[in-house]
């Protein structure tokens, strides 16, 4: 039996690669991701009543509205922060729905972002937090363009969808009056 050269086997090797793989292609697994991530700053709360004051009048409005805006869409799972203002803006979307919201600290924003991409995977999350955070999470999921707003307006739904590719977009809109 005549001995192949190291071309020789090389050409084979090629030759019996699956159509549309390349010798130098590499197999990866597909990144873990949430589809979609909804994010929205806690309603207008009250002032001069402690570290953790309730929503305004005003700011019960606005989380009915949040709910009305977010109609037809699915909700997987919700996260708040530890501030009542949070869970308040959720309360009437998770009681419509039948859902228990997580809670996770303020100031933990990179393990949300962490538990995000990888405990959720294929899902539709909403997060409900702070002017302070909702920047460092919408830039930590991959957006590189800038928030507008997020520090001085309430009711700034900002929405990350990820492509086949997961590559990240951000649509903003505003909810409420």
């Amino acid at each position: 039996m005549p001995r192949l050269t190291g071309v020789a086997v090389a050409l084979t090797a090629l030759l019996l690669l699956p159509q549309g793989v390349s010798a130098t292609s590499t197999v990866r697994k597909p990144a873990k991701r949430p589809s979609r991530v909804i994010l929205v700053r806690h309603a207008e709360k009250e002032h001069g009543m402690g570290r953790d004051p309730p929503l305004t009048q005003r700011g019960s409005e606005r989380a009915e509205a949040l709910m009305q805006a977010l109609e037809g869409v699915p909700i997987d799972v919700v996260f708040v922060t530890q501030f009542r203002r949070t869970l308040e803006t959720a309360e009437p979307l998770v009681k419509e729905r039948g859902l228990e919201p997580a809670s996770l600290p303020a100031g933990r924003w990179r393990a949300l972002v962490r538990e995000l991409k990888t405990r959720h995977p294929n899902q539709t999350i909403l997060v409900v937090g702070h002017s302070f955070t909702l920047p460092q999470i919408v830039r930590h999921l991959g957006v590189r363009s800038s928030v507008r707003e997020v520090k001085r307006r309430y009711g700034d739904l900002l929405t990350v969808t990820y492509d086949p590719n997961g590559r990240p977009t951000l649509q903003q809109r505003h909810f409420g009056e």
